[in-house]
């Protein structure tokens, strides 16, 4: 994606104004999306994430986000 922030690769901008198959308005909306940056230590920032979305109105009012904390912490912050 041209001009798009690094950390916004694949990320969900917008949410669908509905919920498909009669589903509570408030049952989120599941997104899965791939962060990628270079780390100031050099390294290479590939995290594969998830997320369920809250929707309302057609707009974002929660977001449960699951991640590989291990990765972020290792590529983060690497031991000196």
């Amino acid at each position: 994606m041209a001009g798009a922030p690094r950390h916004a690769v694949g990320w969900p901008y917008a949410a669908p104004p509905e919920t498909p198959g009669g589903r509570p308005d408030d049952a989120g909306e599941p997104a899965e999306w791939t962060s990628r940056a270079q780390t100031v230590h050099g390294g290479t920032y590939d995290n594969r994430c998830g997320g369920v979305f809250t929707v309302r109105d057609g707009r974002i009012v929660s977001v449960v986000e699951y991640t590989d904390t291990r990765h972020v912490a290792a590529t983060l912050f690497p031991r000196a």
